[in-house]
């Protein structure tokens, strides 16, 4: 955040806008309406992305590999207290 305020002052309020925004409707500044109708949108467009994410997504085979890997770290832990 410090290097793009550094080199882009001018347009870093207009690219934070949307989390700026929020909190200064939160805050009493700007309508609350308008910024709670801004929150629920981008939480909606946040939700749609995860779906549309989720068919290339796979929890079980994402558990195995889990699991695969802490076996290696438990064997390793337990292959250097001899």
């Amino acid at each position: 955040m410090l290097i793009l305020a550094r080199f882009f002052p001018p347009s870093l309020p207009i690219l934070l806008w949307p989390i700026i925004y929020p909190l200064t409707a939160g805050f009493g500044v700007a309508s609350w309406l308008a910024g709670f109708t801004l929150v629920v949108l981008l939480a909606t467009l946040s939700l749609l992305a995860l779906y549309m994410v989720t068919p290339e997504l796979n929890l079980s085979r994402a558990s195995q590999e889990s699991i695969f890997r802490w076996g290696f770290q438990e064997a390793g832990l337990m292959g250097g207290q001899t």
